[in-house]
């Protein structure tokens, strides 16, 4: 058996933080193995063997960082810090005072306007977040050989691997995604000797992946909220549209997400060793 731990209780305080960001880290499991043996049943000596093993990664770690979100005056139109603007509606020009009408600013924006976060600090990069993400792991493995007699054995082996995590994404945790990775893979081997000179392995295994990464606000039509014309209107594809200003941080969750694939991997072999001469 084994563990192994990390903690934030252990770790120094990173320069722009006034808080040591959560960390937890525990690494732990066993393995255990032996001769097959059911009591009054089966004895497996020197015929059937197994083992198995378990391996858990459990992870709950913070990261702070700093971005740049829309400050009050922007979001009321008043661009009078900035450089002069164009009226695009309107040759030649420019916005009186850098001041855009409330009349001319799009109501979709308006609305999506509310999810940017309100500045915490003063400077350009005028936004501080600590998010907290999280990740587990579980791998089980299974393995039994089998001996057959002097010339003939067969093993199989059996591993999973459940992963599971949490992530924010840019500057608010709501905008992270689950991303749930199930693998597993088999194998079987069985190994004949026609001679203690010529020995023939059998192989064949299969692997399988389904994976799938979704927002957290999968399903929710916010497109339609907004007042966003188009777009799709599957439940399975639908959630926050990712918005992105020159200069600012990216608003919502990734646009190729939701993410659904499963891999399916077949190997097949045949190996025969002949020696031949004294060595």
């Amino acid at each position: 058996m084994f563990e192994f731990l990390r903690n934030d209780k252990l770790n120094a305080r990173n320069f722009f933080s006034t808080t040591v960001p959560e960390f937890r880290r525990n690494q732990f499991g066993g393995t255990v193995g032996g001769p097959v043996l059911i009591p009054k049943l089966y004895s497996g000596r020197d015929r059937t063997f197994f083992f198995f093993s378990w391996e858990s990664y459990v992870q709950r770690q913070g990261s702070t960082g700093l971005d740049v979100v829309p400050s009050t005056a922007m979001r009321q139109g008043d661009f009078s810090a900035f450089a002069p603007i164009k009226d695009p509606l309107a040759t030649g020009t420019f916005f009186p005072g850098n001041q855009i009408p409330l009349s001319r600013q799009s109501p979709a924006a308006l609305k999506a306007q509310a999810f940017y976060p309100l500045p915490n600090r003063p400077g350009p990069n005028n936004y501080f977040v600590n998010t907290a993400s999280a990740s587990d792991t579980q791998t089980p493995t299974v393995k039994i050989d089998q001996r057959f007699g002097s010339r003939d054995s067969l093993s199989f082996k059996y591993l999973e691997s459940f992963d599971w995590s949490l992530t924010p994404q840019n500057i608010d945790l709501s905008f992270g995604g689950n991303a749930r990775d199930h693998r597993w893979t088999t194998g079987l081997s069985y190994t004949h000797m026609f001679s203690p000179t010529v020995i023939n392995e059998a192989r064949f295994s299969l692997t399988r992946g389904p994976t799938d990464t979704v927002g957290l606000h999968q399903g929710v039509n916010y497109n339609a909220q907004f007042g966003i014309p188009a777009g799709p209107t599957d439940p399975k594809l639908i959630g926050f549209p990712e918005i992105e200003i020159s200069g600012d941080a990216t608003l919502g969750e990734p646009f190729q997400w939701p993410v659904f694939q499963t891999t399916n991997t077949y190997q097949t072999a045949d190996t025969v060793t002949w020696v031949r001469g004294p060595h």
